[in-house]
């Protein structure tokens, strides 16, 4: 009778609280530096390609990652890119460029071979939060020349932002790269005019 008893609280108690477990929800992010880019200036007399850039093996994946230590770095395994931030990247740059008149929309030159050719690395992608925590990110542009057999390396430079955070989340850490992407951009359209001028 004793068990029985146990047994009927038991099937009581089961039916009274909820035994679903609660997972952390996975959020996905874009990259939007906002706007059309910057306002159309004069264009430059070539035709430019922006190739995909590359995403260092480090920073390799959707995933966030946050530097913690000197050497140590976490991944996030429930805060993430909708796509892979080289493509995310590559995108926003290519409609930053057009939106300044230094890029043609795709289907205006079709077949055309380019003249110069805009190539990169994501060097750094990374939150971090070892004292006041910041928005990290560095591209390395190379500007070649396409129109000799052997390409030419016309620029080659690093651009890195260190954005400091209003708030300690995701939100505000993808802001933050957004904030950091259009100044690095700034300073990549403005080497590029000169570069071209020359």
């Amino acid at each position: 009778m004793k068990r029985i008893g146990c047994l009927l609280l038991l099937l009581f108690l089961a039916g009274c609280l909820k035994l679903e477990r609660q997972y952390p929800q996975r959020d996905s992010f874009v990259l939007d530096i906002g706007g059309d880019g910057p306002a159309v200036a004069a264009g430059i007399d070539a035709h430019l390609q922006v190739r995909r850039l590359e995403l260092s093996p480090r920073f390799a994946g959707t995933g966030f990652y946050y530097r913690t230590g000197e050497l140590t770095y976490e991944g996030d395994f429930y805060n993430r890119f909708l796509a892979s931030p080289a493509t995310l990247i590559t995108e926003e740059t290519r409609r930053w460029l057009t939106a300044a008149g230094l890029l043609d929309p795709p289907a205006s030159r079709p077949g055309e071979l380019a003249d110069l050719v805009v190539e990169g690395e994501i060097t750094a992608l990374y939150g971090d939060f070892r004292a006041r925590p910041q928005a990290v990110m560095e591209i390395r542009f190379n500007l070649l020349s396409a129109r000799t057999a052997r390409a030419e390396i016309l620029l080659r430079r690093s651009y890195r932002q260190e954005i400091p955070l209003v708030e300690n989340n995701p939100t505000a850490l993808v802001e933050g790269w957004n904030q950091a992407l259009r100044r690095i951009l700034t300073e990549f359209e403005a080497d590029l005019r000169q570069t071209v001028a020359r």
